[in-house]
């Protein structure tokens, strides 16, 4: 009878792991119940806003963060730009970063979780400069003003484009000719806007 008991107790409790049913020894094997582990949490996601942005030169967009999940990642923001293109400050928590357009391209920005399990881009359009604005570089000037030209030497360059006379430029532009470059009349060689 003892040893029913014993099996019984073997199959069916778990309190007979730590001392043995009825007044005989303990059986060699105790049986171990191991819970099986808990279900793994769901991946983590990164949600980012707005993450598609147009933004004329100075212009600034603030993207914002959200990650799914009960722990509190790091986000890592970066940029994909060309140096100088855009100007990213990110806020102390991480959780937003403002853009600023310095330049005209696209570029995208990417916040990744500090486990690098997530990551997520906005892409940023900055279009090109029209005739006239300031710029540094031909590419970000606009295809009807392709050359970023100095007009006046003190105050840097501005979108313009190549002439040869006065109807080569649309008003209120007239051709510098000793420069060949369209540029604004009047044009005040000892202010700059």
């Amino acid at each position: 009878m003892r040893s029913l008991l014993r099996s019984i107790c073997w199959v069916a409790s778990a309190g007979c792991l730590l001392m043995a049913c009825g007044s005989e020894a303990p059986p060699d094997r105790v049986p171990v119940v191991v819970p099986p582990p808990p279900p793994p949490p769901p991946p983590r996601t990164v949600t980012l806003t707005p993450n598609v942005q147009t933004l004329a030169v100075g212009q600034t967009v603030t993207l914002r963060a959200t990650v799914s999940g009960n722990d509190k990642p790091v986000l890592v923001w970066s940029s994909s730009c060309e140096s100088g293109r855009v100007a990213v400050a990110v806020d102390p928590l991480g959780t937003s970063a403002t853009i600023t357009a310095t330049r005209a391209g696209v570029c995208g920005v990417v916040v990744t979780l500090d486990d690098g399990q997530a990551y997520l881009s906005a892409w940023i359009t900055i279009p090109p400069l029209p005739l006239g604005d300031a710029c540094s570089l031909d590419s970000e000037c606009a295809a009807d003003a392709p050359v970023c030209g100095v007009s006046n030497p003190f105050c840097g360059g501005t979108c313009t484009r190549t002439c040869s006379a006065d109807a080569d430029c649309p008003a209120p532009f007239k051709c510098a000719v000793s420069r060949h470059l369209c540029q604004a009349i009047p044009y005040p060689d000892d202010v700059c806007d």
